[in-house]
């Protein structure tokens, strides 16, 4: 969506097709569908239901292919962004591969692909495949990310092939302002939420919920068990959680997520892309619990890396207790983070460089 408003501030007409489910997020400045949303429910995200809780079938991803395809005709794009495919997505191959058909098929239509900093890690024989798409049909790989900080060879191991398609494009980093609450926040020990608190952070389902459950039992075992933590979840583990204690507040994900680790003394969370983002762009604390569910390796990979440069401390998945982490967070609040600069202005970036490499294409350079 970030990508989209910045091509939109460009002049282009874009159109954003979206299979998630839905966010909480204003559109502006371009076109946005939703086509009919999945989910992953398992940790390896192989089982993918629609949005009544059902396990798509044959006639779902038909469906979905054919909006998909109809959209993008009658869009007539100059240019087709693919979100992580050919690098993962493999499950949506029903309706990448027309499309990117479809493309292929069109003079002068042009196929990027779009990436995050670190990839999960895959065999020699996957990265091979990738390669050979890329190579094939691809005129260019996005790579949302600063290459002072993470290249793409690092979790890639054959980028050196596709060296001459790679543009690095800094982070997208561009916290939503959040709107005026519709009812009041729960407050803190002061006026103001999050100053000096523990901010823990998660969103739905059981590894999430693990990560809340144990930050709530290491609070009475940390040497900060006086000032107050905020327990932050999607809602269906906050009815789980609900505390009576005083000093701990459980309540659902914030807009304001951003502006109270502006505040905080210490965030404790997984390290997804978007939250470590906020964590390196607000100089909070941090403790981070990469998910590492089934051979995941994306987020171990980003949190070993920070962990490597001074940055935070991580604790494995696997040796998640009360204690690990009540230790974690009283040794880094003691800490003074290495100071890491990247660049975080990767929208604009990337729809000036896309500006460009359009026009050099309509100017046939």
């Amino acid at each position: 969506m970030s990508l989209a408003e910045a091509l939109g501030e460009c002049s282009h007409r874009v159109l954003l097709l979206s299979g998630g489910f839905p966010i909480d997020r204003p559109v502006a400045g371009y076109q946005f569908l939703q086509l009919p949303p999945a989910r992953a429910i398992d940790v390896d995200f192989t089982r993918l239901v629609d949005e009544s809780g059902d396990v798509i079938n044959d006639r779902w991803r038909s469906d979905r292919a054919a909006q998909l395809l109809n959209a993008v005709r009658e869009f007539k794009p100059d240019l087709v962004i693919t979100e992580t495919f050919p690098f993962g997505r493999r499950q949506f191959r029903f309706e990448l591969e027309p499309l990117i058909d479809w493309v292929k098929s069109q003079t002068g239509v042009r196929l990027m692909s779009s990436i995050r900093d670190v990839l999960q890690r895959r065999t020699d024989a996957r990265n091979r495949q990738t390669v050979e798409i890329i190579r094939q049909y691809y005129d260019a790989v996005l790579v949302h990310a600063d290459e002072s900080l993470f290249k793409l060879d690092a979790s890639f191991s054959l980028s050196h092939e596709i060296e001459d398609k790679i543009f690095y494009t800094g982070y997208i980093h561009q916290p939503v302002k959040p709107n005026p609450p519709q009812s009041p926040f729960v407050k803190g020990g002061g006026d103001i939420d999050g100053l000096d608190e523990i901010i823990v952070s998660g969103g739905s389902g059981t590894v999430s919920a693990r990560l809340l459950e144990t930050a709530k039992l290491a609070r009475p075992l940390s040497g900060a068990k006086s000032r107050v933590w905020r327990l932050l979840s999607g809602r269906d583990n906050v009815a789980v959680f609900a505390s009576s204690d005083t000093g701990l507040i459980i309540e659902p994900n914030r807009p304001d997520f951003f502006q109270l680790l502006g505040r905080c003394s210490l965030s404790v969370s997984q390290s997804g892309y978007n939250t470590t983002l906020d964590v390196l762009a607000s100089g909070v604390r941090s403790v981070m619990v990469p998910f590492a569910g089934d051979g995941e390796t994306e987020q171990t990979d980003r949190a070993q890396a920070l962990e490597r440069a001074g940055r935070l401390l991580q604790i494995a998945e696997s040796d998640l207790t009360p204690r690990h982490l009540a230790h974690a967070i009283d040794r880094a609040l003691e800490m003074s983070p290495v100071e890491i600069k990247v660049k975080l202005n990767g929208a604009s970036n990337s729809a000036r460089w896309i500006s460009q490499k359009l026009k050099e294409h309509r100017d046939g350079i």
